[in-house]
Order: C-alpha cells, then structure tokens, then sequence
C-alpha cells in the first residue's frame, strides 16, 4: 500500500496478466524452484517509524533473498508481454516496492550495501528478464523516509477530517422539524443494529421515509462504533439520488459529512470505446501525478460528489472521472452505487474488501428485494458460440484461431451428444462443468492477453476481443463457485447457442458480501415472507428481523379486489374489452392522475391500444427508455393539467418502485394481474431446486412482491388519498390474502357496478 500511495504516471490497462492468479503463484514457484538451496523465498520483513502523534508499522514479505558474497533482494513479477512494452510508470511502482523492501532488509542487517533484483518472469517463454541496481542503507532509508512522511502527512489529515466529522455527528439533530409516523421507531433500531455489529431485516411501507430513516442512525453510530465508512446501495438511480438528497439534507444541519457516487465507468466515461491507455484518452495521461492534490481541492469546496459533481472535477484536473470517483471513495464517509460495488465478484471494489487494512464498514441496502434477482444475475456467466465465430473474422494470428476453435467444437460437442433434447427442449443441462472445456477457456484469455498487447489492431477487432476475454474470466471465476446452487446449460439463444452458468439460490454468494461488514440494513417495503427471504438474500442466522405498520389512515386508501376481470394468459385476450371499460370507470369517477400496471409490456401495448376515445389522456412505458424519455413521463404527473391523466407502466420497473408521488401527483393504480413473471427456462429451474416451495419460490412471491411495490406508490403522505383496484380472481385466494399487509382493508366487488358503487362511496367520503 506504502509504494501504491507514491504511485505516479498513467493510467494503463494495456499491461494486465489477470488471466489467472493462480498462474502468477505458479510462476512464482517455477521462479523460486530455480533458485538452489541459498535461497530463502517469502522473506517476511517490517519496519516502523515513531511521530509524535503516532507509531506508523508497515510490513510486507518480499519473493526472496538470495544469500551470496553480495545478498540478492528479489521481487518477482509475472507477465506477458515483451518486456520493453512494460510501462515505465508500471516498473517505477514495482521498483519503489522492491526499494521499500530492500530498507527493511536492511534494518535487520549489518550490510550497508544491497543488491535488488526485479525479475520479470514470462508465463509463456518462462523467460526471466532482470532490472538490477545496488543500493545503500543511506540511499533506501532516505526513500522510505520520504514515503512514510507523505503518507503520515495523509494521515494527519484523515484523522483531522474524522474528528471534525466526529464532532458534527455528535449534536447533529435530525434533519426535518418532525420525525414522520414510525420513522423514530424505525431510526432506534437501526441504531441499536450498529451499537451491536448485527444485521438487520427491516420491512418499512412506502412514504415513511427509510432512507432518511436507515441513513440518519447510521451515520451518528459512526464515532462510538469507529465505523469507517458507509456503503449505502440501491439498484436504482432514483434509490441512489435519495441517499444523496438525504445527505445533503443533513449537511444544511451543520453535520461535515462527505458523501460520493460511484458510477458505472461505461456511463461516466469521457472517451466511450476508447482503451484506457494513455495514446487513446487524455484523461489517462498522468493520472497518478494530478490525482493527490485534485482529491485535496475537491474536498475544500465540495462534500456531496454527486455523478455531475464528479464529472465537473474530472474535466477541471483532466483526470479519468472513474477512477477519481474511486479514489474520492478512499476518503469519503457514505459511499453511494449499485449493489455491484458490494456483491459482485467481478467488480467489488477490492480496495476496501481485499487490503489488509480493510476497515470496519457499515452497508444499507436499498429495495433490497430487488438485490435477489440481482444477485442471480451478477453469479451467473453465458458464452455466446456466435462472440467466437465473430472474433474468428478479425483474428490472424494461428495461436488465436486454434483456441477460438477448440472452444467452438465444445458447443457443437455438447450439442451432438444431446441433440433430440436440444431441439425439443431448447436446452440441455449438465450434471457438471467439463474441465477440459474450462482449460480451452484459460488457453484461450492466455493468448487473447497477449494479442491485446499489440499495437495495430482495429478498433473493431479490439472491441470484440476485449468484450469476450472478460466474458470468459467472468466464466471462469463463476466455475470456481459452481455446486448445487447451479446449473450448467446449453441453451438455444437469438444467436444460435449459449453456454451457461445459472445461480438458482444467490443466498450463499450474497452472503460473502454481507460478511465484509461489520453491520448491515436491508430495509424495503416488500421483504416478506421472511423463510423467502433469509434463504434467497443469505441473512445472517441471528439477523434481527423488524416490521413497521403503515403510519398512514387507513380510510384515506380505498382498496378493491375486482375478481370480475381475469388477466391469466389463457384468458386475458378475451377479457381486453371488460379490461378498458373496469379502467375507463375507474378514472371517470374522480378527476385526477392514475398509473395502470401491466406484468408485460405486450398485456400493456394490447390494452393501451384498445382504449378508443376516452375523456383523459393516455400516456405510456416503453420498453428501453432512456434518462431524458423516463424524466418527461414522470414529469407529467407533476404538473397540473387539468383533466385526468393515466399512465400504463410495468409491474417491476422503473416507474413501479422508487418514485415519490406525493399528493395528487397520483391518486389511484390499477393493478392487472397478480404479477407472476412470464415462464422461463430459468424460473423453471428454481422452481425445480425449491422442491414443494418451487411455485412460491420461483413465481407466486416474487410477483406478489411487484403488487406490493406498484400498489405503494398511491399513498405517500399522512394526508395522501387514493384507490388500488386490484384486478384478478386470484387477489381472492388465501395464497395471495396472506401475503397482503395486514394494514390492508380490502373490499371485494363482484361485478362493475359493485365496484363502481365501492370507489363512489370511497371518494364520497
């Protein structure tokens, strides 16, 4: 960490060897083996330097010390590459650790000289290649002393900031005149779960502010629990823009707070495409030398680094805006991004979970139902046959194509051995994952490592080749974690077949990323039925589970259960026209703003183009919207418009959880269907692990959840009033009763005029 913290030069990912860590350990061997019997390897080595304020140890374990008429300290690196292609800013760093290194050795020495010894080692030549310099006890001693003053300059600043932060958390008062209803309840055991390092499960209803209510408790555990950071994690922007809202709102309190997002580096990127290489971005060039002293200018002025904020001060330095989001990150208190930045085992940020200086963190998870298929999603890898047949077009070098076709006959293996399955099913599955298959892979990231080192190839056929190797390194590591929460497929896909790795329970995995914190919160509105939950999400064993009641009037929601309109597949079609006249009487009683929630897009396009000539205004989702087209819809909620406004949206989307519409920016929703999710492949196959639960598991909680959340999105606030109907037979079974809240009033209507006569009474009233 000491020789990272000097770190200067460019950003380059061209140098890489992350093809297999456990090649470089094996590399290190084969290196060491060679050596002979006067060779000491994995020389553990510490030193430590008094301040006034402080003992500062720092320790490492240099690769070997080679004991002859003049003592060898050597480090060794592996790679593959032509050693003159190795960056000199990349050399500088290895260099300033085997310095490092070499002044410890000398501390426990008499010698006043000292042989370093980088050895670069080959992992396809087995080549050794040297950069070799004799150094003196004055010299390496100067230079760590030089570090280390740095780094506790650094220090003293951290500590500084984390005593003024201290002291502003200490009387910072809760933020608003009042706590909402339950908020305080909420707020005190959040609290209580940080003072005892637990986990927490809380269910919380829509409108009583949870992120205020979670963020708040954490934040004034910080000092007494010597919490070192916050991640707070949302799948959704709008999750992530509360936290932010949130934050600031406490900073106009007086409380010094620092608070920075993390973007995703495809979406912040000011070179999209281009290598993150100093010939092919500005923002690469010298990022090292300029990112100490932007961090110390952002931190004067700015607290809360929001995505816009962050892109401000990476064009003001010309810095890469990722990168500095993530060495911000290193000095900020709450930490705001997706739950990948936590969970995902190709992008968590190693930085804070792999040092040995991992600090004490705390986690807030928001919406975190939604984390259940995301943790699917980020456990699993697909290799598409068509990726390798593509990059065969660009691709000359032999090395290349012999490993593009090896992997090519396992797909048609697989599917030759199996084919009447294949053709029938769409699928076949493998009790296991072929070793030789995972070999042809490693071969195969191996040589397209070494082609991505060289200069000249296309744009396209870089593109291609750097999408796919990661593909492959994400297969790889997820075969690492396959047993009976998996299953290996070979499916037919839009381009032709895929191999894949599916994560039917993401419990297990999801797990690990809870054990690297000290204490966590998974708050949501919908995080029932708990047995559901615990195993899907991996809860702790003794996670403290806690429900809050609506603090809102019952009588201000009307609730009805129209069973007289069936939404199920077979007869969906057919009950079109009794759909739009249940819609078109709904909307017609009293004037106002009202969402419409379809399971599918293709239920939603049908019915909305049903609806004739009406008296209020149509609008609709549609599928990949983008950030411009997302805000103008929900925009037209917010104004006043005059006449009724209906909005068509889909369960589980962007406009059915995480927005706000309070007031009459919404005043009822008509939910049609019990959100099962449409039969698949993969809900197949949880359907299959859970055994007896399988339907549960797989269908019916998961599209009861999506109910919950679109049916929250009516009542916001204390004085709030609106109308559910909830459109289908099924809302009548107790299956699905007991899964309602129980703050719920519901009103069954067994025919239009029956329900029509519910919602005038209701609004009469």
């Amino acid at each position: 960490d000491l020789a990272e913290f000097s770190r200067t030069g460019d950003i380059n990912f061209h140098f890489s060897t992350r093809s297999s860590a456990l090649e470089g350990i094996r590399g290190h061997q084969k290196v060491q083996a060679r050596r002979g019997k006067s060779y000491e390897s994995e020389v553990t080595l510490s030193s430590r330097m008094e301040f006034d304020d402080c003992i500062i140890t720092v320790q490492g374990r240099a690769d070997g010390v080679l004991d002859s008429d003049q003592v060898i300290l050597e480090e060794i690196k592996t790679h593959r590459m032509v050693p003159d292609d190795i960056p000199q800013d990349v050399t500088a760093l290895h260099l300033s650790q085997l310095r490092i290194y070499g002044h410890m050795y000398l501390e426990q020495s008499v010698s006043d000289l000292l042989q370093l010894r980088l050895c670069y080692f080959n992992l396809d030549s087995e080549q050794e290649t040297y950069i070799e310099e004799l150094a003196s006890r004055g010299d390496l001693s100067e230079f760590f002393g030089n570090r280390l003053l740095s780094y506790h300059a650094w220090l003293q600043n951290k500590w500084t900031w984390e005593s003024e932060r201290n002291g502003s958390i200490e009387g910072a008062p809760f933020p608003y005149a009042t706590f909402r209803d339950g908020q305080r309840d909420m707020s005190v055991a959040v609290y209580r779960n940080a003072i005892d390092k637990n986990q927490l499960m809380l269910q919380a209803p829509t409108g009583i502010g949870k992120t205020m209510g979670v963020l708040f408790p954490t934040i004034k555990a910080m000092p007494k629990e010597e919490t070192d950071k916050i991640f707070y994690v949302s799948a959704k922007t709008s999750g992530q823009q509360a936290a932010e809202k949130a934050t600031e709102d406490l900073q106009t309190k007086g409380l010094s707070i620092r608070q920075v997002t993390i973007t995703a580096k495809d979406k912040i990127c000011f070179t999209p495409g281009a290598p993150c290489h100093p010939d092919h971005c500005a923002f690469a060039r010298g990022y090292y030398d300029k990112i100490r002293p932007a961090v110390m200018d952002v931190f004067a002025s700015d607290r809360v680094l929001t995505r816009s904020r962050v892109e401000y001060w990476a064009r003001k330095f010309q810095i890469c805006p990722f990168e500095l989001s993530l060495d911000l990150a290193l000095e900020t208190d709450v930490l705001v991004g997706d739950y990948n930045y936590v969970f995902d085992p190709s992008v968590y940020l190693r930085r804070f979970f792999e040092s040995d200086n991992a600090g004490k963190y705390a986690l807030l998870v928001d919406e975190s139902h939604n984390l259940v298929d995301r943790g699917r999603a980020m456990f699993s890898a697909s290799l598409e046959k068509k990726d390798f047949l593509q990059l065969k077009q660009y691709a000359d070098d032999p090395a290349l194509i012999r490993c593009i076709n090896s992997v090519n006959r396992f797909f048609l293996l697989l599917r030759k051995d199996n084919r009447d399955e294949f053709d029938e099913r769409g699928f076949i599955r493998f009790a296991d994952v072929d070793n030789k298959l995972v070999r042809s892979l490693q071969r195969f990231c191996e040589v397209a490592e070494a082609a991505l080192q060289m200069e000249g190839l296309s744009a396209d056929h870089q593109e291609c080749l750097l999408s796919l190797y990661f593909e492959c390194l994400r297969f790889i590591r997820t075969v690492d974690n396959f047993d009976d929460n998996y299953a290996f497929l070979l499916q037919r896909s839009s381009r032709d077949m895929r191999i894949r790795l599916f994560c039917i329970n993401p419990g297990p995995q999801l797990r690990n990323g809870f054990d690297r914190m000290v204490t966590s919160v998974c708050f949501s509105a919908t995080i029932q039925p708990q047995d559901y939950y615990a195993s899907l999400l991996g809860s702790r064993e003794d996670a403290n589970w806690y429900g809050l009641p609506s603090p809102f009037p019952r009588e201000h929601l009307g609730l009805f259960i129209a069973p007289f309109v069936r939404t199920d597949y077979r007869n969906r079609q057919d009950y079109i026209p009794h759909l739009v006249d249940l819609i078109k009487n709904t909307v017609s009683i009293r004037e106002g703003k009202y969402m419409v929630y379809f399971p599918s897009y293709d239920y939603l396009d049908a019915v909305f183009d049903a609806m004739d000539s009406t008296k209020f205004r149509c609008i609709k989702q549609r599928r990949m919207m983008c950030d411009t087209e997302r805000a103008l819809f929900l925009s037209q909620f917010e104004q006043d418009v005059g006449h009724t406004l209906v909005g068509f949206a889909v369960m589980g989307g962007v406009f059915a959880e995480a927005v706000d519409m309070k007031g009459d920016r919404l005043i009822g929703a008509i939910v049609v269907g019990v959100g099962l999710p449409q039969i698949d492949i993969d809900r197949d196959l949880v359907r299959e692990h859970f055994g007896e639960r399988g339907f549960e598991y797989a269908y019916q909680f998961p599209g009861m959840n999506r109910v919950l959340q679109t049916a929250g999105r009516v009542i916001r606030g204390e004085d709030d009033r609106g109308v559910v109907v909830l459109v289908d037979p099924r809302f009548q079974e107790q299956r699905y009763r007991h899964l309602m809240p129980g703050h719920w009033r519901v009103q069954g209507a067994t025919s239009a005029d029956d329900l029509r006569d519910g919602l005038l009474k209701f609004w009469g009233n």
